[in-house]
């Protein structure tokens, strides 16, 4: 079986990059930008179906910080803010 695939461009800006970058630089070895996406999209993921909880945080937060910071939060990133 063959795995899919694809070639994603993320432009990151303001407080969403700096929230990666934070969270990338706190590591114990420092991933590279692209794994730390990857890093972060898989916990997001399992957050997710693990535990509701991360869909309230994102839907609450959402008002308040607007969607993608609310999402990161939801990952497990530490706003800098």
């Amino acid at each position: 079986m063959h795995e899919q695939t694809a070639v994603v461009r993320l432009p990151l800006g303001g407080p969403i990059f700096a929230l990666v970058e934070h969270w990338r630089r706190s590591q114990p070895k420092i991933p590279s930008r692209n794994e730390a996406i990857r890093l972060l999209l898989w916990r997001a993921l399992e957050r997710s179906s693990e535990n509701s909880q991360a869909a309230v945080v994102e839907r609450d937060g959402a008002a308040e910080n607007g969607p993608a910071i609310a999402a990161a939060i939801g990952a497990g990133l530490d706003d800098p803010r």
